[in-house]
């Protein structure tokens, strides 16, 4: 399990000059390069009436039963300066009910962002431009979460999936004996997973999909049940955690 107390670098500094540099390197090269391919900013050479600064966050995933122990490094911005009014309207987006399932994690490049919001030119890479206009919801901003929301369940919706009554984050196909639980942007597909994932990976090409075997840090074992009851239907079903840019 992850600890709390861990030696992972709490700035950018640090991270370039400790013992594990050449891992924390290649971490933030990674999620710069994921930036660019999402075209989340454009650079902007006049300055900004206001603008939001960045910040760098460094963990240390532990190993699990299917991936290796891996060095992730995050671009933030630091959206508690954020002006209620200017910057953002609306931030609400639904978590999922916890009956239904536990809680995942993880990347809002998808999501457009509507407000003119600019940031200052961050550490590491060289640019000439001193600021960066934002075209997509960058971890950190206040509505980043309700964009990514709106965007990911409009795509349900134009595949035939519809919110469950009960729980905002469950979605069930019209047709089919499937069903999507979310929790941000990470989530657990039930039923005709071979089909959803194909569709999925073509709207979201970055994402990845393998088998659950940890939540929150927590090892999960799945166990299909052969009551005489349940044979005409857990049988059929697979499950699969669909990880959004392979951040959890």
């Amino acid at each position: 399990m992850w600890n709390y107390h861990s030696e992972d670098p709490h700035c950018y500094e640090k991270a370039i000059k400790s013992d594990n540099s050449e891992a924390w390197v290649a971490a933030i090269d990674s999620e710069l390069d994921n930036i660019e391919q999402h075209q989340v900013w454009d650079d902007h050479f006049d300055t900004p009436n206001r603008f939001l600064n960045t910040t760098w966050v460094f963990r240390t995933k532990p190993a699990t039963a299917s991936l290796s122990e891996k060095a992730k490094a995050r671009l933030c911005i630091q959206g508690f300066l954020q002006t209620p009014g200017k910057d953002f309207f609306d931030t609400f987006a639904p978590t999922g009910k916890f009956p239904s399932l536990l809680t995942l994690l993880s990347a809002f490049l998808f999501a457009p962002l509507e407000e003119e919001i600019f940031i200052k030119t961050l550490k590491g890479p060289k640019r000439k431009a001193p600021f960066l206009k934002l075209n997509k919801s960058l971890y950190g901003l206040r509505q980043a979460p309700k964009n990514w929301n709106d965007t990911l369940t409009s795509w349900f919706l134009e595949i035939n999936y519809v919110p469950s009554l009960s729980d905002a984050c469950l979605y069930i196909h019209k047709y089919k004996d499937s069903f999507i639980f979310f929790h941000v942007d990470d989530m657990i597909v039930v039923g005709c997973t071979d089909e959803f994932e194909d569709l999925f990976l073509k709207c979201f090409p970055n994402s990845s999909a393998h088998k659950p075997d940890t939540l929150l840090g927590m090892n999960l074992d799945i166990t299909i049940l052969l009551a005489e009851q349940d044979l005409n239907l857990l049988p059929l079903y697979q499950s699969y955690l669909v990880s959004i840019n392979d951040w959890e």
